[in-house]
C-alpha cells in the first residue's frame, strides 16, 4: 500500500514534535506500568520529552509550510506558540514534584502524560487550518484537562470539579460540532482558506445558517474559555483542581 497518497515525509517532519511528545507519553505510562516508580522518574522522563520536542522546533527553522493537503500551518506564529507551550508544559512539571509528593501521587504516571496529550492537544489547534483539525486539538486538550482537574481520587472537590467540567465541557463541544457541521454545508469545506474564499465571493452572505454555524462556533468556545456569560462553571473547577492543575 502507498501511504504516500495520504501523507509525505515533509509531513511527518512537521509533526516531529508531537511523535516525541506521544512518545514520552507512552513511555511513562509503561513506566508505571511495570511498576517503576522511583520518586521523580516520571516528571523526569516527560521533561526531557518536552526539551526534546523544544529543540527539534527550534532546529526546524521559521519558514511556512502546510501539512497534510493543508490542514496544518507552521510558520514563525505557530512557532512561537509551541515554543511557550512547551516551556509552560515544563514549568508545570518542575513545580508539580513538591505539590505531588505533599499529595502522596508523585509516583503515578497518567499525571506527567497527561501534561504532555494536553501540550500535543494546544500545539494541534495553534497549527490547525481546518475544522476538523481544530477539533481534535480542542478535545484531546478538554479530555486531557477533565482528568486532571479530578485527579485527586480522593478528594470529593476535586471529583466534583472534574465530573463538572466533562460534562459542560461535553455540552460546549455539541454546540462546536452543530456550528462546525453548518459553516460545512453552506460553504462546502473545512478549510480555513477556502471557508474564507466562499464568504469572500459573497454568495453565501445571504445564507442564515452560516451565521448560525459562526455563533454556534463562538459559543463552544466561549464555554472553553470561560467567556462571560459562559462562565459560571469556572469557579468549581478551579476551586476543585489540584492547585497546580489550575496554574496550568
Amino acid at each position: 500500500m502507498d501511504l504516500s497518497q495520504f501523507f509525505t515525509s515533509a509531513d511527518l517532519a512537521g509533526i516531529t514534535p508531537g511523535i516525541i511528545l506521544t512518545i514520552t507519553a507512552l513511555m511513562v505510562l509503561t513506566l508505571d506500568i511495570v511498576r517503576i516508580t522511583r520518586p521523580g522518574l516520571n516528571l523526569l522522563v516527560a521533561s526531557i520529552g518536552l526539551i526534546a520536542a523544544g529543540y527539534v522546533i527550534i532546529q526546524s527553522g521559521g519558514g511556512e509550510r502546510s501539512l497534510f493537503g493543508g490542514m496544518l500551518l507552521l510558520n514563525k506564529f505557530t512557532i512561537f506558540l509551541d515554543i511557550l507551550y512547551l516551556v509552560v508544559g515544563l514549568a508545570t512539571l518542575v513545580f508539580s514534584q513538591g505539590y505531588l509528593e505533599k499529595r502522596g501521587v508523585e509516583a503515578r504516571g497518567e499525571y506527567p502524560a497527561l501534561i504532555l496529550f494536553s501540550v500535543i492537544g494546544m500545539m494541534l489547534m495553534t497549527q490547525a487550518n481546518d475544522l476538523v483539525m481544530t477539533f481534535l486539538g480542542l478535545e484531546l486538550l478538554s479530555l486531557s484537562l477533565y482528568v486532571l482537574v479530578g485527579f485527586l481520587r480522593h478528594n470529593i472537590l476535586s471529583n466534583e470539579a472534574g465530573l463538572k467540567y466533562l460534562l459542560l465541557g461535553a455540552f460546549s463541544t455539541g454546540f462546536f460540532l452543530f456550528g462546525a457541521a453548518l459553516i460545512y454545508g453552506t460553504t462546502g469545506s473545512t478549510n480555513f482558506n477556502n471557508i474564507a474564499s466562499a464568504i469572500s465571493l459573497g454568495a453565501i452572505l445571504s445564507n442564515g445558517y452560516l451565521y448560525l454555524g459562526i455563533g454556534l462556533l463562538l459559543i463552544g468556545f466561549a464555554f472553553k474559555i470561560a467567556l462571560v456569560p459562559f462562565h459560571m462553571w469556572s469557579p468549581d473547577v478551579y476551586q476543585g483542581a489540584p492547585t497546580i492543575v489550575t496554574a496550568f
